[in-house]
């Protein structure tokens, strides 16, 4: 296993990545009228141009769209995405735990009262 980092002439851009690029870009495309969560899982800012800024970007410009960005130290939320995105800097495996130990106590949406 390695760090998804750029490091030499070979990052992660070979031809399985840009499949997934495509993929995802399909997901986004058939999604973006819908209800979409945006989960970043321990992106910093080594190239931000790949998920950060992009993810991002979607939320900025959908009022459909959030952002959930966890991070150990670099969770932060630009203000122009209001309260539309949050920043959890926590350690990622207590944090999912957290959430879905959420999700299995209320399974359905809360209702504000």
């Amino acid at each position: 296993m390695d760090m998804n980092l750029r490091k030499d002439g070979y990052f992660v851009q070979d031809s399985a990545w840009y499949e997934a690029e495509r993929n995802f870009s399909e997901f986004v495309t058939k999604s973006i009228d819908s209800k979409l969560v945006l989960l970043e899982l321990g992106v910093g800012f080594n190239t931000p141009t790949i998920i950060r800024f992009p993810f991002e970007k979607l939320t900025r410009e959908h009022d459909n769209v959030t952002l959930v960005r966890l991070n150990l130290d670099q969770a932060v939320i630009p203000e122009s995405l209001g309260n539309r995105a949050i920043g959890i800097n926590a350690d990622m495996a207590e944090s999912i735990s957290d959430i879905l130990n959420v999700s299995v106590s209320h399974p359905y949406p809360v209702q504000e009262q």
